[in-house]
């Protein structure tokens, strides 16, 4: 970039440019979303962070460069999910990391590993079920706005499967528990990254990206990346399947088995209008 601009000077030759961007040192950065980036008393490129908070506001129709959260009128599923674009970057450079780049020789270049879906998993386990606690022993009323709260993509917590659970006995409510934790927390992981890939997609074609080699090709490697973290964990889901059926019909069928036997009138033997009395028809 800097022999772009170097060129592009008054009275500028290839030798005279050559001696400007030597003496610059890449100082003068790149453009980048926002502004030019990466040079001298310049903010570096954080490239994963950067292209997802592109991609968020571009999917909002918002500016590039906002930051503000979402207003609560938003009613978008990826609003509901992240709030502000921080919220969506920083979850997407936990996963799959980030590269702090920069174009000066003197300016801070740096790596964060990312530590995978694995522990974004753990993370939606202990908050579903902190949810689904509260919900089953009245802690919080089973409101609409409770359950969508709790509820997943095809994992959806209605009235009666909180009624249901509660009408279990002691000793089976924490299996039911614990199975349907599992299959929420792992659709809300699930649903959360490929949000994330998508918004690598698309920040990925905002031209100021797409123009940088560099990192469009840390894009790709990033949805690469994330399309391994969501095969392994559909893996494990798909397993767990397998082993265990539906948590929520299941539980469902036991509830409506138990309050049919409950309605059940126990029949009476009908009383004979004549009796035998002494071998003798009355």
């Amino acid at each position: 970039h800097d022999w772009k601009v170097a060129m592009g000077l008054p009275g500028s030759d290839v030798v005279r440019a050559k001696q400007q961007v030597e003496q610059a040192n890449g100082s003068n950065g790149v453009p980048w979303i926002g502004g030019q980036a990466g040079g001298q008393h310049q903010a570096p490129l954080r490239f994963t962070g950067d292209i997802v908070a592109a991609g968020y506001n571009l999917h909002l129709n918002r500016p590039l460069t906002a930051t503000d959260p979402v207003p609560v009128t938003d009613t978008t599923r990826l609003g509901a999910i992240w709030a502000s674009p921080q919220a969506a970057r920083d979850w997407a450079v936990d996963v799959v990391g980030e590269n702090i780049a920069t174009t000066c020789d003197t300016c801070r270049k740096d790596s964060i590993p990312g530590a995978g879906l694995l522990p974004k998993l753990y993370e939606e386990s202990d908050t579903v079920a902190a949810q689904l606690k509260r919900l089953v022993d009245g802690t919080a009323p089973p409101t609409r706005e409770e359950l969508d709260r709790i509820s997943a993509p095809g994992v959806v917590i209605t009235r009666q499967v909180v009624e249901a659970i509660r009408d279990m006995p002691n000793t089976e409510q924490p299996l039911i528990m614990h199975r349907l934790v599992a299959e929420i927390s792992a659709a809300r992981t699930i649903e959360k990254a490929l949000y994330a890939r998508r918004l690598l997609l698309t920040g990925r074609q905002v031209p100021e990206v797409y123009a940088t080699t560099v990192a469009r090709e840390h894009a790709e490697a990033a949805v690469t990346e994330l399309d391994r973290e969501i095969d392994n964990l559909l893996f494990e889901t798909r397993v767990r399947r397998e082993v265990v059926s539906d948590t929520v019909a299941v539980l469902l069928q036991r509830a409506a088995a138990r309050r049919q036997s409950s309605l059940q009138v126990p029949q009476v033997s009908p009383v004979d209008p004549r009796p035998l009395n002494r071998g003798r028809v009355q």
